[in-house]
């Protein structure tokens, strides 16, 4: 249980809610909320991390700069393509397969999210991946797209941030949220 407490405490710890403008604004109610319901016996034991071929992800971490290259049309047909990536990956999780999810990540870090997923309850997969309400795409870079997967949360909007990954052969994959 405590594991799964700490998951959810590092999942939660990424929450960004939208201004009245639609810019996204950090905010850290929730954790806070955590920090005072907590016994702080919760404890974690840092990794290092498994050595795999990790060249999706070494794409990801050179990505710096934001390409301004791409036309509008190119961002439209991105973004549908990593909603759809998204919605197939959402649906795997809250039909409770989690391998079926996973095929929708990069290898390097399906490892991570097969223990995360196997360590929420069916009911917890289900309220975090069943309500996202929409999902936009936010920075584009070369090889490396920055969304958000957005819920309504007690009336207001939450962006909750998801990497992608664009490999080799075109198509695009989760590096992380």
């Amino acid at each position: 249980m405590k594991i799964v407490a700490m998951v959810m405490l590092i999942f939660l710890s990424g929450i960004h809610a939208f201004a009245g403008d639609g810019v996204p604004v950090f905010t850290d109610n929730d954790l806070e909320k955590y920090k005072k319901s907590s016994d702080g016996a919760i404890t974690h034991e840092k990794k290092a991390p498994t050595m795999v071929n990790v060249k999706d992800i070494q794409y990801a971490e050179q990505q710096k700069e934001p390409k301004n290259e791409f036309s509008d049309s190119d961002r439209k047909e991105i973004e549908s393509q990593l909603r759809q990536i998204w919605t197939a990956m959402s649906a795997k999780l809250v039909s409770g397969d989690i391998e079926g999810a996973l095929d929708y990540f990069v290898d390097g870090v399906k490892d991570r999210y097969r223990k995360t997923f196997k360590d929420m309850s069916e009911s917890k997969l289900k309220a975090v991946f069943s309500n996202v309400s929409d999902f936009k795409l936010g920075v584009l870079y070369d090889r490396k797209a920055e969304c958000g997967a957005i819920r309504i949360e007690g009336g207001k909007r939450y962006s909750y941030p998801v990497s992608f990954v664009r490999q080799d052969n075109g198509g695009w994959k989760i590096y992380g949220f």
